[in-house]
């Protein structure tokens, strides 16, 4: 015992490094999920800080957009020169642009205009600029940026909207454009251009510090969290696999003494299994010499008998009385293998002894149910045919209690059938002994099939039984062509395949002539 708890100590030591690796896998594997997660959460707030900046966009270009549609309806306001506002020197159009009224003079406030004095005032308040930008404006002051006309290319090949992140090495700005679409109030200027024409857009800077200033508190709340996370799971992930190598170093132990204890065992019942294997094989021998008595008469038979086990469960006794008369018994204990050979020389016994005698099939019957009610247990009992030959009369009867159907055979047709009519032996004591008698002609081949259960209930693999109807037709068949009654082992080998033989199979047959 203590070489194999060293070999235990030994093999435990020598796994250490596979323990170390898992170790380093699961924290790997950890650091890995925390990565993915960081990243994921990380791009989730980016992605909804860009979101904010571009639904911040849309609004100003939305209200912009509004402002200007007014202004074009009204054909440009006049608001009072002053040093803010002035002529539109490059505006296009056939209407006055300055008017003068009450001793002041007015000038045309045009949309583009407009906007440009409203992103002043943006500017100051918010840091938010825009204005229109076109790359063929009519004002020079409204001509784009590279920025912007890398955008009007794209809104022109498709896109609804441009926007985008940049840094100008001062400030972070979200920068937003979006088309704008003309409409005839414009072509009083834009005189080249047509109704719905995309022109330019308005392009909207707007201040992203304060958005971004959250950003980077978020990362880092992100960035701790996950840590934090990660040192917490790799910590009691340490520290439950060292509690559960502990366990696995006793279970280990216990496992090899388990071993060594059933080693013992196996060794002892091995012993023990072949002193009952000597024991068994002289009870066999024993019971066979016993079953085989030399009282037996083969005459007229044909008999097949293909035991599971060393010892037959099933039953053939034949033997003649001293006025000529035939009896057969065909016999099937409950089971098979030893315990139902055991029960089979009390049978055998009595049967000899009464046709011996010359007793009648209904006596011996009588008398083998009632010594099987008073010796076996009630759990054990005999299903049997009898059937008596008068070879000289050619006159038979059959008794069935409890086996498939006695077939009889007319010059290879079936001519009858002989169902099971009576109770099985050994259940009760006093029973009616039913008969089917038959005379025969001398002309006639008949032949009288008995069978035990085996072959009838053999099981093909999807639990198929073989059946009275295919034992029929191969006997059939095998009375025309002359065949051999072992050719029915090979179709039942073949009906169930794989599946080992579960049942002993005997079938006898018993021909009316000489």
């Amino acid at each position: 015992m203590s070489k194999q708890i060293i070999d235990t100590a030994s093999e435990t030591t020598e796994r250490l490094p596979y323990f170390v690796r898992h170790i380093v896998i699961t924290i790997l594997f950890w650091g890995a999920i925390h990565t993915a997660s960081l990243a994921w959460n990380i791009s989730v707030i980016e992605k909804h800080a860009m979101d904010m900046g571009t639904e911040r966009g849309r609004i100003t270009f939305q209200l912009l957009e509004t402002i200007s549609r007014w202004n074009t309806w009204t054909g440009g306001i006049f608001a009072r020169i002053s040093e803010r506002i002035q002529p539109n020197p490059f505006l296009d159009s056939t209407e006055e642009d300055t008017k003068h009224s009450r001793n002041l003079d007015f000038a045309r406030i045009t949309a583009p205009h407009m906007l440009r004095q409203i992103s002043e005032l943006a500017h100051e308040k918010s840091g938010i600029t825009f204005h229109l930008s076109s790359q063929d404006p009519l004002n020079p002051t409204n001509h784009s940026d590279e920025w912007e006309s890398h955008a009007l290319t794209k809104i022109r090949k498709g896109a609804k909207e441009v926007i985008e992140l940049n840094n100008n090495g001062t400030e972070t700005q979200f920068k937003y454009i979006a088309p704008v679409k003309l409409s005839g109030e414009c072509l009083q200027c834009h005189r080249e251009n047509q109704v719905g024409d995309t022109h330019g857009g308005i392009s909207i800077q707007i201040p992203a510090g304060s958005i971004f200033s959250s950003l980077v508190i978020q990362k880092k709340l992100l960035w701790f969290t996950h840590l934090l996370s990660f040192f917490v799971l790799s910590s009691l992930t340490l520290f439950f696999m060292v509690k559960l190598r502990k366990q696995w170093l006793l279970i280990v132990e216990a496992k090899m003494m388990q071993e060594t204890l059933v080693k013992q065992r196996t060794a002892e019942l091995s012993k023990s299994n072949e002193i009952l294997k000597q024991e068994r094989e002289v009870v066999e021998t024993v019971i066979n010499r016993i079953r085989s008595c030399p009282d037996f008469n083969p005459k007229g038979l044909r008999i097949l008998a293909t035991p599971v086990d060393k010892t037959n469960g099933d039953l053939i006794l034949s033997a003649s009385r001293p006025d000529g008369v035939h009896h057969l018994l065909v016999g099937d204990f409950t089971g098979h293998g030893l315990p139902a050979a055991v029960c089979g020389p009390l049978v055998s016994g009595m049967f000899y002894m009464l046709t011996q005698q010359g007793s009648t099939p209904e006596n011996i019957l009588n008398e083998i149910n009632r010594h099987l009610c008073d010796r076996l247990p009630i759990n054990m009992f005999l299903a049997s045919s009898f059937i008596e030959r008068n070879l000289k009369t050619q006159q038979t009867r059959i008794w069935n209690a409890g086996l498939p159907d006695v077939l009889i055979y007319k010059n290879g047709e079936l001519h009858k059938k002989v169902e099971s009519n009576t109770m099985m032996l050994g259940i009760l004591k006093n029973i009616e002994m039913k008969n089917i008698a038959m005379s025969c002609s001398t002309i006639d081949d008949v032949r009288i099939i008995s069978i035990t259960d085996g072959i009838v209930e053999t099981q093909s693999p999807d639990g198929e039984l073989f059946g009275i109807e295919r034992l029929q037709l191969f006997l059939k068949e095998s009375f025309l062509n002359n065949g051999c009654l072992d050719e029915i082992i090979d179709i039942l080998c073949t009906f169930r395949e794989k599946k080992e033989q579960e049942d002993d199979i005997t079938l006898v047959e018993a021909r009316m002539s000489e």
